[in-house]
């Protein structure tokens, strides 16, 4: 029986390619013409009602099967946008099981069928997130069943290298020997594609991203910067708004190295490509709030928002808040704040930033001269985090963290004194650069704060010339030109 592979697209977070394969077999049976027709002209539900049809008078065809999860999981996929949370969803990832299923069938039907392995794997990918890493090990593993089965499938290999990666960050350091393990067979599998296929320059911006997650920015940036050199060359491969993902990851890594004006020109630059890169009006948002620039942050968390339909959610009002209090609009600060802590999330019902947002809607009521509001605020957040603390077998560094900042502003200082250095006993884990913070520097600086608050400037000033040293050591310059700025002060 004669077959021929379709190669579609989907692009993903970090530049993740993800190729699907399409089976139309020519034979006799109208269905598979037809439903193949339908599936390319984006008609899905049709398509997967045809091939259910050609299944009940065909029930042993793998082809089909396969023909028929992939219309089911673009059905799935196009009525992604309904559901914006889809990500922090408890139900993320049920969507696509029948897919499987029928994918698992065809594998049974037919146990050489390659295009059947990568369209599986495709899909466990797909079912993955931050919170859940199995789908990635599934994925791994049909990708390995696909190459074994053709060891010359350049596109197998590339999405095998995104899911190795998707099990490393930074943010994990320091780095389990399972995870540098993951690391290196992700930088093997893009080499690998490179080596089969030297004009896969896609390849290089998938190895940048596994660099930019292992911590290496430096040597991340090179390779973006390489693979960008190669616009028309990926444009073709995956489109504008494939080139969209390699400066929207280019951006990321550049907050890392604090350089914001770079970070700010990608981002800009996402948009020019892909207008509806939500992600990249609310980068632009945060690295103006970064800058005390507030009246751009209320420009482009509005944007952010006419692309989200209207749909205002808690961190939508809390970046408004943050931005009123920087412009002394202290009602409209409280407004916001306020709002935010009444409005749905997309971080999920147990939502940390809701602490944060009550330290910061204690200052707005503070400024509004409403004191006793703010230290009703400031003792809430206290009491969650004691609880918190109180039930932790291992110190979470950042109840620490928001727990100090309310001690400072409820004038207890030894007790933030005592938080913060608890941050800093923490090293291992609080010693790491998240974009522009450090939690470590953070809290040398705020002890400096602290102490000043006290009167003691003589301690203030020591922690915060350890504050410059250890910013220097780092090359963070946010940190160093902030602490700069109060030693001024002093």
């Amino acid at each position: 029986m004669k077959k021929k592979n379709i190669r579609g697209i989907i692009l993903m977070v970090f530049v993740g390619l993800v190729v699907w394969s399409m089976v139309t077999i020519q034979s006799k049976a109208k269905y598979n013409d037809l439903g193949y027709k339908e599936y390319e002209a984006g008609n899905y539900q049709q398509a997967f009602d045809i091939y259910t049809t050609a299944i009940k008078s065909n029930p042993d065809n793998a082809f089909l099967y396969n023909n028929r999860a992939l219309a089911y999981y673009q059905l799935k996929a196009k009525a992604k946008k309904e559901d914006e949370n889809e990500e922090k969803s408890e139900a993320k990832g049920k969507k696509y099981d029948q897919a499987i299923s029928d994918y698992t069938k065809a594998i049974e039907l037919n146990p050489d069928y390659k295009t059947a392995y990568f369209n599986r794997g495709l899909t466990y990918f797909k079912k993955g997130s931050w919170r859940n890493n199995e789908p990635y090990q599934k994925a791994i593993e049909d990708f390995s069943k696909a190459i074994k089965l053709d060891p010359y499938d350049v596109d197998v290999y590339y999405n095998r290298g995104l899911a190795y990666n998707k099990s490393v960050h930074y943010y994990n350091k320091p780095f389990s020997e399972e995870d540098k393990d993951k690391y290196t067979r992700a930088i093997a599998d893009f080499n690998k594609v490179q080596e089969l296929n030297p004009t896969y320059k896609l390849a290089l911006a998938g190895k940048a991203n596994a660099i930019y997650r292992y911590g290496n920015w430096e040597e991340a940036e090179k390779i973006y910067n390489e693979a960008l050199q190669n616009e028309s060359v990926i444009v073709d491969k995956v489109g504008e708004e494939g080139l969209a993902g390699v400066y929207y990851s280019r951006g990321r890594n550049y907050l890392n190295f604090i350089d914001l004006k770079k970070a700010s020109d990608d981002f800009k630059q996402v948009i020019q490509l892909q207008p509806d890169n939500n992600a990249a009006f609310i980068y632009l948002a945060m690295i103006n709030l970064e800058l005390d620039r507030n009246k751009e942050v209320i420009d482009w968390a509005n944007k952010s928002i006419e692309l989200e339909g209207g749909k205002k959610d808690s961190y939508y009002y809390s970046t408004l808040g943050k931005s009123y209090y920087g412009l002394g609009k202290y009602v409209q600060a409280v407004d916001s704040l306020e709002k935010s802590l009444n409005a749905p999330s997309s971080f999920g019902k147990e939502y940390a930033g809701k602490e944060s947002v009550r330290i910061e809607l204690g200052k707005a009521y503070r400024e509004k001269g409403e004191k006793e509001k703010a230290k009703k605020e400031w003792h809430k957040v206290i009491k969650s985090l004691n609880n918190k603390i109180g039930k932790e077998k291992e110190a979470k560094y950042r109840n620490y963290q928001k727990r100090g900042l309310c001690y400072l502003e409820l004038e207890q200082y030894q007790k933030a004194i005592a938080d913060f250095k608890k941050i800093i006993s923490l090293k291992e884990k609080t010693d790491r650069r998240v974009y522009f913070w450090n939690a470590y520097l953070d809290a040398y600086k705020q002890i400096g704060i602290v102490y000043s608050k006290m009167g003691d400037v003589e301690k203030a000033e020591k922690y915060w010339q350890e504050t410059i040293k250890l910013a220097e050591e780092r090359g963070n310059n946010r940190v160093l030109e902030k602490t700069r700025k109060l030693l001024t002060e002093l």
